[in-house]
């Protein structure tokens, strides 16, 4: 279908929706059924969808009962023809693009980052990329135009998830504004990508995280280097932590955990969590500002949750440094249990 096939009817729908003061539209491409799905909330519960087959004297609709209606668009050439169909829907209903999500299925990002980057407006609230390689990932922040409030980048390639060479992602381009990205399933070691984002929160999981490069990310930090405008930072380490090693030519202010506490929001996989986190270390930045550094596994849910013996007892331990070198003690677990049955995970690290 052309988009003025469909245009009749949708013009209706447009004019009825502009006279709500609020509503939302939901547009989204179905890769497997090659149609649009318009969701939008109406008073009579029904869905419509066009008819597979091209009509000259107008578009068929099948009415379902549903709590939302939906209008399902076909077309042959799915690409550009649903974003050229997105775009002209956009126009109709007068709304900008609030998201763009890619699933784990192979996506011509080229189409897609020109096609965003003639969009109207300067800004887009969320960006889910899922690519196959660096290359896809180097060329989306290089021709990117645009500011992101959320940027998602992840690899569905888990073949190439441990090559380092694969995810080696330049640095030759300006830096991409966002307010929060979350990366997933990248090797870091060699890429600067974390350096070209400057972002208010990050959260960086299943990356192949060092110690060596965690303390390279403070230093161009520290020094205004990069990421001006980070508040916060999460990090899993892939190795035993080394605060040592992490710290190294800093000069930091060890914090009393029953002193020194930080209320911490934040999702993990769709869900929202909240907690505190004690104690922690003091760093300075070259703005005046301090920083944090500090374990997740010195959390609670609580402000008035009870701080541990142990915990005080490592604050006051002089060589706390040296003594977190094996993966197996207590002071490599996620987080100190709050009893025996709690199991133990990865270590993480935030910034506050």
């Amino acid at each position: 279908y052309t988009f003025f096939l469909i245009s009749r009817r949708t013009s209706l729908i447009a004019k009825s929706l502009k006279k709500r003061k609020k509503y939302q539209l939901r547009l989204i491409y179905n890769r497997f059924e090659n149609c649009v799905n318009v969701f939008y909330p109406i008073a009579s519960n029904w869905n419509f969808f066009t008819s597979h087959h091209h009509s000259t004297i107008g578009d068929f609709y099948q009415v379902i009962s549903s709590e939302f209606r939906t209008a399902c668009f076909h077309m042959v050439f799915p690409e550009l023809s649903v974003l050229n169909l997105l775009g002209n829907l956009m126009n109709l209903f007068e709304v900008p693009l609030h998201s763009c999500v890619t699933d784990n299925g192979k996506v011509n990002h080229t189409l897609l980052i020109h096609w965003l980057n003639d969009l109207p407006h300067d800004k887009i609230e969320k960006i889910s990329f899922s690519c196959e390689n660096a290359k896809e990932f180097d060329y989306i922040l290089k021709t990117n135009k645009k500011e992101w409030g959320e940027l998602e980048l992840f690899s569905y390639n888990r073949d190439n998830a441990d090559s380092e060479e694969s995810y080696n992602i330049s640095n030759q381009f300006s830096t991409v504004l966002c307010e929060k990205a979350t990366i997933r399933c990248l090797p870091l070691s060699r890429s600067s990508i974390i350096n070209v984002l400057n972002v208010v929160e990050l959260d960086i999981k299943e990356s192949q995280l060092s110690n060596q490069y965690l303390k390279q990310f403070l230093r161009n930090w520290a020094a205004g280097k990069s990421n001006s405008r980070l508040n916060q930072a999460f990090f899993v380490i892939n190795e035993p932590v080394q605060l040592k090693t992490i710290l190294e030519g800093f000069p930091f202010v060890k914090k009393d955990p029953r002193t020194t506490k930080r209320y911490i929001e934040t999702d993990a996989y769709g869900e929202k969590l909240s907690f505190w986190i004690f104690g922690g270390y003091d760093i300075q930045l070259h703005d005046g500002r301090t920083a944090t550094l500090q374990w997740h596994k010195f959390q609670r849910k609580f402000e008035d949750s009870t701080i541990p013996l142990r915990w005080i007892q490592k604050y006051e331990d002089v060589n706390e440094l040296e003594n977190n070198i094996d993966r197996d003690a207590h002071e490599n677990m996620f987080r100190e249990p709050e009893n025996e049955l709690d199991s133990d995970q990865l270590p993480d690290l935030s910034f506050n």
